[in-house]
Parts: structure tokens; C-alpha cells; sequence
């Protein structure tokens, strides 16, 4: 027999009329070999973000933002040309960019 979920949930149990599965005393730890690509990429970017946050540095959305910025800073006509980039002068929100 093969169960196939319809949504992503704990069931009660497996079979109707069956005793409750206690869930407390599951492990509901994934293994990473069953993250998918994009939910491993999510993953990487938020322990990178946590590690540049503990050490004081820029996160990736104020990367990005930084990117962004830099490219267009010395370009022509651009309030900014000749002008030195200090990526500190950008107080950047977390919702600045979208990933």
C-alpha cells in the first residue's frame, strides 16, 4: 500500500479508527538530504545572514542593496559620480529586497 499526503501536516494516524500517534514522541526533525534545492538555498542564505549579523558585517539584502547602488553610483549623470561609495551612509530594511 501507498499513502500519499494531500497536504504537508501530522496525521492523527495512519488509519481511521487506529489510536492517536502521540507526536510528541516523533522526531519532526527533515533531514537536509530531503530539502529540495530552493529550500537549501533559503537555508544557506539565512545561516550566512546570522553569521555576517553575529559578526557585525552586512547581511545579503544589504549586499544586494550595496550591489545595486554601486552599479549606478558613477554612472553618467548620477548625483553621486567621482564620489567615493561608503555603503555605510544606507540604513538598508530587511524588506528592501526580495530573494
Amino acid at each position: 500500500i501507498n499513502l500519499n499526503k494531500g497536504d504537508e501536516y501530522w496525521w492523527n494516524a495512519v488509519l481511521e479508527g487506529e489510536e492517536q500517534i502521540d507526536i510528541d514522541k516523533i522526531n519532526k526533525e527533515r533531514s537536509m538530504a530531503t530539502v529540495d534545492e530552493e529550500e537549501h538555498a533559503v537555508l544557506d542564505r539565512l545561516t550566512f545572514d546570522y553569521h555576517q549579523k553575529l559578526q557585525g558585517k552586512p547581511q545579503s539584502h544589504e549586499l544586494k542593496v550595496h550591489e545595486m547602488l554601486k552599479k549606478g553610483w558613477d554612472t553618467e549623470g548620477s548625483p553621486f559620480r567621482g564620489q567615493k561609495f561608503d555603503p555605510s551612509m544606507f540604513n538598508i530594511s530587511p524588506g528592501a529586497v526580495q530573494f
